[in-house]
């Protein structure tokens, strides 16, 4: 316990030392958070989490936070995307890539969902970022997937911003009430 919270300070103290650079920051992470490959070891939603503590703290805003983390994750969905139709047909023709489980899982739920899969699929951790690549890879209109993109990284950065900022209140009370330190 006394671990998590030490890690959790540490990266508190080290995001409030770069200032606005942490804006730069979370868009980059944000980005990479929704590419195929990379988007499965980045921890992206519990990033935004700590900033939600930290905006709630006062450290940064709250708009232009959410700014950078939607348009993080709107521009990595695209590319994603473009990954899906245009780099696997590149590469090698479709029908020779070996279906992986997680391609499968992505192509059930657009095809049981639609477009709302798109959005859906933001908030299944590292299926989030192979929903946009299947999304291009089963030819799914540029347009519509667009949009859901659009909603998809929009929505995922403010419920996980104001999530932190929610919950950084109970995590100063849990450590005042624990006496473990502070945020």
């Amino acid at each position: 316990m006394e671990f998590s919270v030490a890690i959790f300070n540490y990266l508190s103290s080290t995001l409030e030392s770069i200032g606005p650079w942490a804006y730069a920051l979370v868009f980059v992470l944000a980005v990479a958070d929704s590419i195929i490959i990379i988007g499965s070891f980045t921890a992206g939603a519990a990033f935004l989490f700590l900033i939600g503590v930290l905006v709630l703290s006062g450290t940064y805003a709250l708009l232009p936070m959410t700014f950078s983390a939607a348009s993080g994750a709107i521009l990595g969905g695209f590319i994603n995307y473009l990954l899906g139709y245009h780099g696997t047909g590149l590469l090698v023709r479709k029908a020779q890539i070996k279906k992986h489980e997680a391609i499968e899982r992505g192509e059930r739920i657009l095809a049981e969902y639609g477009g709302p899969g798109v959005l859906i699929g933001r908030f299944l951790g590292p299926l989030g970022s192979m929903i946009s690549f299947v999304a291009g890879w089963v030819e799914m209109p540029m347009r519509k997937f667009l949009f859901w993109n659009i909603l998809a990284g929009t929505a995922w950065a403010v419920v996980f911003l104001l999530l932190g900022a929610f919950f950084g209140n109970s995590i100063s009370i849990f450590q005042e009430y624990f006496s473990v330190g502070s945020v």
